[in-house]
């Protein structure tokens, strides 16, 4: 395909290995326009897959939304000058099942200082997208999950008070235990 060298892999178990190289022309997955466009993206390469197995009803080959994204890279260009080029060396981190890589990458003769971090995902194709386009997601909701908990003990509380508050005042002691306390004095 014009955009990316795709290989397909079949296993004599059924089991399909898609994969894209896309490192000079990575996808963007900043906007659900972008998002998009991988999508249409994908939809090509099922194509292309259902033509290569001759798969014409559509039969064996799961719609975009079943398929199982292993891994991908994320990545960040920024262009730099021929200095920066001859200078910049080349990283690479592994940390907390993470791998991240700082390197030079040329594209149509421009150097590019690339960030880049490779993902193991194994999720359904939507639900990784969602994860790489919103990160902190999950951590958000549990945020948001514990403030409204947080705010449900707030107005008990704050409603038990105001019953405590509405209740007349109960005196514990009479006026004549008063009294003989007083005589004891």
């Amino acid at each position: 395909m014009a955009r990316a060298d795709v290989n397909f892999v079949v296993y004599p178990n059924g089991k399909v290995m898609i994969s894209i190289a896309c490192s000079n022309n990575p996808f963007k997955l900043e906007t659900d326009e972008d998002e998009i466009i991988l999508f249409s993206f994908l939809g090509q390469v099922r194509d292309r897959f259902l033509y290569h197995v001759s798969d014409i009803r559509e039969r064996h080959v799961p719609p975009l939304l079943n398929w199982i994204l292993k891994q991908c890279d994320l990545n960040k260009d920024i262009e730099i000058d021929d200095i920066a080029q001859l200078t910049f060396p080349d990283i690479q981190l592994k940390s907390a099942d993470r791998v991240f890589r700082l390197y030079i990458k040329i594209i149509k003769d421009k150097a590019y200082c690339r960030g880049e971090e490779s993902l193991t995902l194994n999720q359904r194709l939507p639900e990784a997208l969602d994860n790489i386009r919103h990160p902190y997601k999950s951590i958000e909701n549990k945020l948001e999950e514990h403030y409204k908990g947080f705010i449900e003990l707030v107005t008990e509380i704050k409603n038990r008070l105001d019953e405590l508050e509405s209740r007349p005042e109960i005196n514990c002691m009479s006026d004549r235990g008063s009294e003989s306390m007083q005589s004891t004095n």
